[in-house]
């Protein structure tokens, strides 16, 4: 059976699922109490239920495609001694905004060490691409660049650059290396501020990319690891768990019509920069300008151009680290959520693959679909309340009927529909779990002592699943209210610290959702005191969220939660360095104030100055106003430090040794 039919009987699967769901709740209702709400109950349930049934036959599908002999889950793979020509240069990108310099340098200093090792050691080389705007951070990159370059003679090997202009953020960012550099480089390895690839699987990559020239992308699942508050280790275990099942799914299912995640991916640069230019959304409505998620636009123009994209979860050695609260999650979730909302614009955009339009698509579902359920829950108290407070309608209109219509609810219907659903959205996790347990148990990753823990791991991930996810609900179905209506998503630095979140932050962050669940559980009393209880999995969640997140951020729980074995994975205990540099944590050890004391660091700032284009000169009064501040030992705030930093004649008097510092000259 091809990809194709596979994919067209998912499709179909999906059909009659949720045909025969719609039927089962339609046969819930009395004959007599199929009005216009009962219709709109049923319009808002389909698209949930198609939701969840489609989640569900994916998986089955994509296992089935991807156990399927004739067609594979990943590109063909090259012998993995082969060798990798000196022509097969690749060019590691990290771009980085406001990021600690010590942390992220330190990660690459592991990653080179074990490349010297590798046969990809030759023809690898790290590029940090800086957009940062903090002025103690730029300078704080630099030195910390020329002392990785110093320790590990890596001169020439690892390279750094600000740009002058930090336009279209990440994507402008690696475009702008295409233009200057993107001759040099065969292929580009993506990689974030806090993401890491092992030696293994950069030079497997490398591999599979020679072996294959149709292919213009190749992307390896990242596992989140080394992190410790309780809901970073929720995270962890949920992907260390699921993940695998639900990638390989993806993978068979895709085929090489895969998707981009923005980072650990490699990528050929004749492919990348040639077809997969983005331009900003025309218009001025809430979904346009420049596009915030531009990983999945820029594989579908990949594969548009006729280039393969593979997901490869059969690679492991890649790894990222995630958020460490509810609220750092919910701000990066609301920049996907823009950026997904975005893909509507672009679905129909000619030429593209059909399983690309898919990804579009299931992005975009996957933030609808909550605002969606949320209106379903509350027309469901309508209707609960309409029944309860209209007087039954024995007999219809005259000539109708010679019997009385009893309003008769199908009870087992509604106990089918409850154990469909039950099935749908407990079904593959059980699957993926027992999958994940044997790999583990099979390749020695996880003792046998350790196995209940693992099964109360499990049950805990439930648990915490339905204490939080009512709050995930209500922070998405506000992203695509705040998108409707226009708001901009700032572009900001993600917190990659682990803290513990005060109370009033929480406060502020959950305010709406307990307004939510007050409203909500006034509407259910008010019904009746059974809707209440029906209701109460999601109003006590919502109500305690700002205490749940306050808890799920401490990091003393999830070290306490280590200790009784819950939510361990395998990378937890490893002492890899590719995993354990991930507990770097570090602190700028240069600010920009003291550069201007250092000349060597001021030296070293303005070769990256002149190299970047960042030279300019300032009007005489404020140069003069500058001069006088620093000679008063008076400290500068980050604009008049950025605008000394980039002067010309300001640099070279700090520059030039006391004794010959000149004025201004002309």
């Amino acid at each position: 059976m091809s990809r194709r039919l596979l994919r067209l009987a998912l499709l179909a699967s999906t059909l009659a699922v949720t045909v025969h769901g719609v039927a089962e709740l339609a046969r819930v209702f009395p004959p007599q109490g199929r009005g216009a709400v009962e219709l709109l109950m049923l319009g808002l349930f389909v698209p949930c239920f198609a939701w969840a049934s489609f989640g569900v036959l994916s998986v089955l599908f994509g296992l089935l495609a991807a156990a399927w002999p004739e067609r594979g889950s990943s590109p063909p793979r090259a012998a993995p001694d082969a060798p990798i020509a000196d022509e097969a240069r690749t060019a590691v990108l990290i771009p980085i905004h406001n990021e600690e310099p010590a942390r992220v340098t330190a990660q690459v200093e592991v990653m080179l060490r074990a490349l010297r090792a590798s046969p990809a050691g030759k023809v690898i080389d790290f590029f940090l691409l800086s957009d940062s705007s903090v002025t103690d951070i730029w300078v704080a990159e630099q030195v910390a660049w020329r002392a990785l370059c110093e320790r590990l003679d890596a001169f020439g090997r690892v390279y750094y650059r600000r740009r002058a202009r930090a336009e279209a953020k990440k994507s402008g960012n690696i475009r702008d290396f295409c233009l200057r550099h993107g001759g040099e480089y065969r292929y580009l390895l993506v990689l974030d501020a806090d993401s890491m690839m092992s030696a293994e699987t950069m030079s497997a990559l490398i591999r599979r990319m020679e072996a294959n020239p149709r292919v213009g992308l190749i992307q390896v699942p990242p596992l989140p690891v080394r992190r410790t508050t309780l809901f970073a280790r929720w995270l962890q275990f949920g992907a260390r768990v699921y993940g695998p099942l639900w990638s390989a799914a993806e993978a068979g299912l895709s085929g090489p019509d895969g998707n981009y995640y923005g980072h650990n991916a490699i990528l050929r640069t004749e492919a990348f920069c040639s077809h997969a230019g983005l331009g900003e959304l025309p218009g001025t409505g809430p979904l346009s300008g420049l596009i915030a998620s531009h990983d999945f636009v820029e594989a579908a123009l990949v594969r548009r151009a006729g280039y393969e994209v593979w997901l490869a979860p059969d690679l492991g050695g890649s790894y990222e680290q995630c958020p460490t609260t509810l609220i750092d999650f919910a701000v990066r979730d609301e920049r996907w959520c823009h950026g997904n909302l975005q893909h509507l614009r672009v679905v129909m955009l000619r030429g593209l693959a059909g399983w690309s339009r898919m990804h579009f698509l299931r992005g975009a579902c996957s933030y609808l679909i909550p605002p969606i359920s949320l209106a379903f829950v509350w027309v469901m108290l309508l209707v609960a309340a309409r029944d309860l407070s209209m007087e039954p309608d024995y007999f219809p209109p005259a000539g109708r009927s010679l019997f009385p219509l009893w309003p008769v609810h199908d009870f087992a219907a509604a106990r089918g529909l409850i154990t469909l659903t039950m099935a749908m959205l407990f079904g593959p996790r059980l699957i993926a779990a027992a999958a994940s347990l044997v790999a583990m148990l099979r390749r020695g990753q996880l003792p046998v002592r350790r196995v209940p823990a693992f099964v109360f791991s499990l049950l805990g991930e439930l648990v915490m699943g339905a204490l939080l996810s009512p709050a995930l609900m209500l922070f998405q179905a506000t992203f695509v209210v705040r998108s409707a209506f226009g708001e901009r998503v700032a572009w900001a630095t993600a917190n990659r610290d682990e803290r513990r979140v005060p109370l009033g932050e929480a406060l502020h962050r959950h305010w709406p959702q307990v307004l939510c669940a007050l409203a909500l559980g006034a509407a259910a009393l008010l019904v009746s005191r059974l809707a209440l209880i029906w209701t109460l999995p999601l109003i006590l969640p919502l109500l305690a969220s700002p205490l749940l997140t306050m808890l799920t951020s401490s990091a003393t729980l999830g070290r306490w939660a280590d200790r009784l074995g819950l939510f361990q994975v395998p990378e937890d205990w490893s002492t890899n360095d590719t995993l354990t540099v991930f507990d770097t944590r570090a602190t700028l050890e240069v600010s920009a104030q003291r550069a201007l004391e250092d000349r060597r660091a001021c030296a070293l700032h303005a070769l990256s100055v002149v190299g970047s284009g960042l030279l300019r000169r300032l009007p005489k009064a404020r140069r003069d106003e500058l001069r006088r501040r620093m000679a008063a030992g008076k400290p500068l705030d980050q604009a008049e430090l950025q605008a000394y930093l980039t002067d010309r004649e300001l640099l070279l008097e700090v520059l030039a040794p006391p004794s010959s510092a000149s004025p201004d000259s002309p």
